[in-house]
């Protein structure tokens, strides 16, 4: 199957080309504090939809969706701008497609920032196959994301409170009660996700309106399946966690995101980054990093630009 270009969401700018690409589950608004001063500084700003999101094409087959497919989309992306190379700047699942971007066209990314998520060596297993022997009977996420069908019906059921409890219990400050237990009972991920009482302060109620509308028409299948693809990317890719990152890497996170709870930072350095230029942890600050401390993510991402040969002033 042969699936269409990403749609973009935000097309700001002009000069050296630097490519935003979201994470689960968001959308490219989730950008929204960096856009400007980017632009200010000379950057022409592109944030597309991710395979899977918004008018991007959402193919409803996992293969679709495997490191390799996913980089030559972004690949397109940059051709499609007319540029030799770009700026490749992810969080989340967006960080992963940098990370396997950079890895697969190195000849494409002058630098890139991945924000959340690191680097990790290749494993000596399929990581799904990996955490289930790590789990056990225990529930995880990405576990219970793999059953076609399952998750995605929790989730579209009322996408606004699953938004609202998923971006409050993974942020810098919890509600009572969320992740706290394990949904034994239920096996729901979405009964580990209590929505706040109110919309958390980091939330634009307009993002978040545009999120909570774009998920009740798309669903989640999407988004889900990049999880599903994990294990097929291990077999098909297996450049990746293998090949090392020879342009400048940046890498932030909040010092309270729990994705780093359970995905070490090692890797972070020889052999596979050669080029480590930036390394920040945003105290007090959750997954949602770029939401969650705007300022600091702005001023880290210029700092990290205007640090590279041939940019801008």
């Amino acid at each position: 199957m042969t699936t269409g270009p990403l749609a973009i969401g935000i097309d700001e700018g002009d000069g050296p080309l630097v490519v935003l690409l979201h994470g689960f589950p968001e959308l490219p608004s989730s950008w929204r504090h960096q856009v400007q001063p980017l632009v200010g500084a000379g950057y022409h700003v592109v944030a597309p939809y991710l395979m899977g999101y918004g008018d991007s094409p959402r193919p409803e087959d996992p293969l679709e969706y495997t490191a390799d497919k996913l980089a030559a989309s972004v690949v397109e992306v940059i051709d499609r701008y007319g540029a030799d190379q770009a700026v490749v700047v992810g969080h989340d699942w967006g960080a992963a497609l940098t990370w396997a971007t950079t890895q697969l066209h190195p000849d494409r990314v002058r630098a890139m920032v991945a924000m959340a998520v690191p680097i990790t060596a290749r494993s000596q297993k399929p990581p799904i196959e990996r955490l289930r022997d790590v789990m056990g009977n225990n529930f995880f996420y990405m576990i219970h994301f793999q059953q076609p069908g399952v998750a995605d019906a929790e989730l579209a059921a009322d996408p606004r409170a699953f938004l609202l409890g998923m971006y409050g219990a993974t942020s810098g400050n919890p509600p009572e009660g969320a992740l706290g237990a394990l949904p034994a009972d239920t096996g729901r991920f979405v009964d580990q996700l209590p929505p706040p009482a109110e919309l958390p302060a980091f939330l634009d109620p307009a993002a978040f309106e545009e999120a909570v509308a774009t998920f009740e028409r798309t669903g989640f299948t999407g988004g889900l399946n990049h999880y599903r693809a994990m294990d097929p990317t291990w077999r098909i890719v297996p450049q990746l966690g293998t090949t090392p990152i020879t342009c400048p890497v940046g890498f932030l996170a909040g010092e309270k995101d729990l994705v780093l709870a359970f995905t070490p930072t090692r890797s972070l350095g020889p052999p596979l980054v050669v080029d480590l230029r930036m390394d920040v942890r945003v105290p007090g600050v959750g997954h949602w990093v770029q939401q969650e401390a705007p300022q600091a993510t702005t001023e880290a991402l210029l700092g990290f630009l205007g640090g590279l040969p041939e940019g801008p002033a």
